[in-house]
């Protein structure tokens, strides 16, 4: 049989129960006490993990457990288990990425290494940045720590382990008047749903504001924002539909609407009116920059004064080509298929609309359910 310490196989809810407490007492140092079995092959299995209790001391560099709290948990939670719970170790943070015992840590780790022929576990949390569990084995006689591999999961340790003990006896409760009082908890329950069912008002009072405020604390003020809402709806969508071809929308829409050419037939328009210019308009425009008596003999300022007119040109036939494409749409404007943007305020609107709804309706909802709280 091994006296030795192979492996650390942690159950989840012990190993989350080391990272709960470490987070809980950050950046002070704490620990807990660990409950487990021991096997054959090597194996400790941590099932349970105490924490330290409540009148323990934490401090940034110590830390001491509340001995009496301990004790009385660990008898607790060993009596659930079918299989009973061995003392296996203890575990505490240290500051920083300090992962070795101090002095006071060899007196305390001999002590529990003591109490078992087969030693003790012994582990040390880091946080640097992550939370870090390094685990060793120790013995007694003489003081030896050897550092284990970790393993956690609940499917590596054998489910006889996770047995939980199951008591047959069932409490008797003793009082006279537990009927009468029973029946008195119905009535309060059906009184509850009586007037829960009722609806909550402000007393009426015959101001003007009082009204007012009572109509805004009723369903039918909602109701009437909704019912507002759609109707406004409505009359955007009747009037757009009704005014989509009339002449001022048509202009309204061509201001708002850049309509651009496709970029191909533009560049093809281009070239050809730059070809036009070199075939027919470049011969004219240079015999009279040469009968120009500042130019006649300046090759280079010709050429330079032809390709600006060029420039021009071009670009002159380019809007041209850009104002037939708008006129075009403009005399044969379709708003069925043109008109996204105002399709698409409208289907905002919609949805906007309907938000409203849904979130007045959960104030109101909201509202009723602390009323019926307070009422009670």
């Amino acid at each position: 049989m091994s006296t030795h310490c192979q492996c650390v196989v942690f159950s989840n809810k012990a190993y989350e129960g080391i990272k709960k407490e470490t987070r809980m007492k950050n950046p002070l140092e704490t620990g807990g006490i660990l409950l487990g079995h021991i096997l054959d092959n090597g194996m400790w299995i941590v099932m349970e993990v105490l924490p330290p209790g409540p009148n323990s001391i934490f401090e940034r560099a110590y830390f001491e457990y509340d001995t009496d709290f301990v004790n009385y948990l660990a008898q607790s939670v060993v009596a659930d288990y079918e299989q009973e719970l061995n003392l296996l170790g203890l575990w505490h943070r240290h500051p920083g990425s300090l992962d070795t015992f101090s002095g006071t840590d060899d007196v305390t780790n001999r002590t529990f290494a003591l109490l078992n022929p087969k030693g003790a576990i012994s582990g040390l949390v880091n946080i640097d940045p992550n939370i870090r569990l390094t685990m060793y084995h120790v013995t007694s006689n003489p003081l030896i720590y050897n550092k284990i591999e970790i393993e956690i999961g609940d499917d590596l340790i054998p489910e006889v382990y996770f047995a939980k003990k199951h008591f047959s006896e069932t409490i008797t409760v003793s009082n006279s008047q537990s009927d009468e009082k029973k029946n008195g908890l119905i009535n309060i329950k059906k009184n509850y749903e009586r007037e829960s069912e009722k609806s909550f008002e402000y007393p009426k009072n015959e101001s003007i504001i009082s009204q007012i405020i009572n109509f805004l604390d009723s369903n039918n003020f909602f109701f009437s924002i909704f019912l507002m809402a759609f109707t406004l709806s409505l009359s955007l969508s009747f009037s757009y539909y009704k005014l989509k071809g009339n002449e001022d929308i048509k202009i309204l829409y061509k201001i708002m609407f850049n309509i651009v050419p496709n970029k191909s037939e533009l560049n093809d328009k281009k070239t050809i009116a730059a070809n036009t210019f070199d075939e027919i308009k470049v011969h004219t425009i240079r015999k009279e920059l040469e009968n120009n008596d500042k130019m006649n003999t300046d090759t280079i300022m010709i050429n330079r004064e032809i390709a600006k007119k060029r420039e021009e040109y071009v670009k002159n036939e380019e809007m041209k080509f850009r104002n037939e494409i708008r006129e075009s749409h403009y005399n044969n404007l379709d708003i069925d298929k043109a008109d996204i943007k105002v399709k698409s305020l409208l289907f905002l609107w919609w949805n906007v609309t309907f938000l409203l709804f849904l979130t007045i309706l959960f104030i109101r909802y909201r509202k009723l359910q602390k009323n019926k709280r307070n009422h009670f």
